[in-house]
């Protein structure tokens, strides 16, 4: 009411109340939307009154992934504490600017702005602002994989905020120093996380426990532990959806499609990759890895369409210039490549980014980067650190390395060794390659079997349903048959015990795979295309 009669008084009043209000109960989309309303009528406020707002502004949209207002904020923040004088908050927020700014994939302006920010405060007396550019800083090595200096940097940060006793910088640096640990390989870095993790959540600070999940969840991941991985990405994305922490939520789906993918559960992959691709305005970051989830399921399906998002994700990652991002695109090039016969790709995706790997020791990275260059014909020595599933196989120990990949729960992994091995192996390896629905390998390997006089190889299965050319998974088939009979989308939540939201999706989903506008005609489609249950095993309209 107070901005409908332009009583701009008013609106700051109880804008601000409200949407403190709002983020206090994790409402943090609605908080964002008040911060915008008053700051349209913060005018005539004086320059520490509307940095206030900006600042605060920033923070909510930096938690709901809207990155380019978080960036806006930020520095307009700096800019008019610079006017009023604080050099603080100047170099605070300057400090703070690096987080959108490398969550939109602007790894070097974020070097950049947070070096500024933090020579700004060092010229000042020791502040909890300094602490957390200290930490900001330290995260931004971290994200470089630059782990001695990160934890260098991090326990600096825990150091001075013990000092001023001041808990919620301590935690902040916990997770980097933890992050930093566990994608080096140490397990000490998961009680740093757990710690953080814990105090976050009996504080009640929403945004770092959500960071500490999707660090624990995502550095689990990126060495390959899965189990560990799918157990915090799970219980963070139900925390993070509670309390509209969108980044959090959409980074660790993403990250979990990479998690469902390595597993074998590629269908869940697919959703959750196209779930995160589809959404507008999600951060660069959380796109480079739904996009390389989704390039490699399709590449490892055969399916049309993967040397495309993988372009995508390699203009997006090359803007970072860092390891995290260009080693997962790099290696999931490199396979497109191999599957496509494109050797000399195949060693110039490998070899891109190898250095860099090597470099930060990178057991899992430059692992995967000598396996592909051997493959692609030009193999090098790797060093003794690297991932050992991949040096076992490279040395020609292919049953050693598959049951590696077996124990780290990755059964494509595993079928790709035991194709180096006997008939025996060969045929497990087909065994789980058509389980899976890995086509272009399974079909690779009949080959070499046929070739090398094998006999009595397995005809693989024939298309079904779940493997159609209009790329629907099994979810959205169950969803189509239920389409067909007539069944309300309230209905078919029901049946299918999926809620109402979900089921909007799918359908939607649906439609836009079939070139379908509306349901009669998706029917329609599925009935001439023969994508309908058959053989007596249909669903009834009850």
């Amino acid at each position: 009411m107070a901005a409908g009669a332009g009583d701009s008084e008013s609106v700051l009043e109880y804008g601000l109340a409200a949407a403190r209000a709002d983020a206090a109960v994790g409402a943090h989309r609605a908080a964002a939307a008040q911060y915008l309303r008053m700051l349209e009528y913060a005018g005539e406020q004086p320059a520490a009154e509307r940095a206030q707002l900006y600042e605060t502004y920033a923070e909510e949209c930096t938690n709901v992934d809207q990155q380019r207002e978080a960036i806006r904020g930020r520095r307009e923040a700096a800019e008019l504490w610079r006017q009023a004088g604080d050099r603080l908050r100047e170099g605070a927020n300057l400090s703070a600017l690096a987080w959108p700014l490398v969550r939109s994939g602007q790894n070097m302006a974020a070097h950049e702005t947070s070096k500024r920010g933090l020579a700004l405060l060092e010229s000042l007396p020791p502040s909890r602002e300094l602490a957390d550019a200290y930490r900001m800083h330290a995260h931004l090595r971290m994200l470089d994989r630059d782990s001695p200096l990160a934890v260098e940097l991090g326990r600096k940060a825990i150091s001075l905020a013990t000092t001023l006793d001041d808990k919620r910088i301590i935690v902040a640096a916990e997770i980097v120093v933890g992050s930093a640990l566990l994608v080096d390989g140490d397990e000490a870095g998961a009680g740093h996380l757990n710690r953080a993790l814990a105090m976050a959540r009996e504080e009640g600070w929403d945004a770092l426990a959500g960071l500490a999940y999707l660090n624990i969840g995502s550095s689990y991941g990126e060495v390959y532990h899965f189990p560990e991985a799918e157990h915090y990405l799970v219980e963070g994305i139900d925390y993070a959806r509670e309390r509209d922490l969108d980044h959090a939520t959409h980074y660790m789906t993403a990250w979990l499609a990479l998690v469902r993918l390595y597993q074998g559960r590629w269908d869940e992959a697919l959703e959750l990759a196209e779930w995160v691709v589809g959404r507008p305005g999600t951060s660069a970051i959380t796109r480079i890895m739904a996009l390389v989830a989704l390039g490699r399921l399709r590449t490892r399906r055969g399916d049309a369409g993967a040397d495309d998002v993988l372009d995508e994700a390699l203009q997006l990652a090359l803007q970072t210039d860092t390891l995290q991002r260009l080693a997962p695109v790099r290696s999931a090039r490199a396979e497109a490549a191999w599957f496509a016969g494109d050797l000399p790709r195949v060693i110039a995706e490998a070899t891109a980014t190898y250095t860099l790997a090597e470099r930060s020791k990178h057991c899992w990275h430059a692992g995967e980067f000598a396996f592909w260059r051997r493959l692609g014909g030009n193999p090098v020595v790797a060093p003794a650190w690297c991932a050992s599933p991949f040096t076992l196989q490279m040395s020609g120990d292919w049953r050693r390395a598959a049951e590696q990949w077996a124990r780290l729960g990755c059964p494509y992994e595993q079928a790709r060794a035991l194709a180096d091995g006997d008939t025996d192996a060969q045929l497990a390896a087909l065994e789980i390659f058509d389980r899976l629905g890995a086509a272009p390998a399974a079909s690779i390997l009949r080959q070499r079997m046929r070739s090398e006089g094998t006999r009595r190889i397995p005809r693989g299965p024939r298309a079904t349903t779940r493997r159609n050319r209009f790329g629907l998974t099994l979810r959205e088939m169950e969803v189509l048959a239920c389409i067909a009979i007539g069944l309300s989308n309230g209905r078919i939540g029901t049946r299918l015990h999926v809620s109402p939201k979900t089921i909007d999706h799918h359908v939607s989903s649906v439609l836009a795979k079939l070139g379908a506008t509306t349901r009669g005609q998706a029917a329609e489609i599925a009935r001439e295309q023969n994508l309908l249950p058959q053989n007596g095993d249909t669903i009834s309209a009850k």
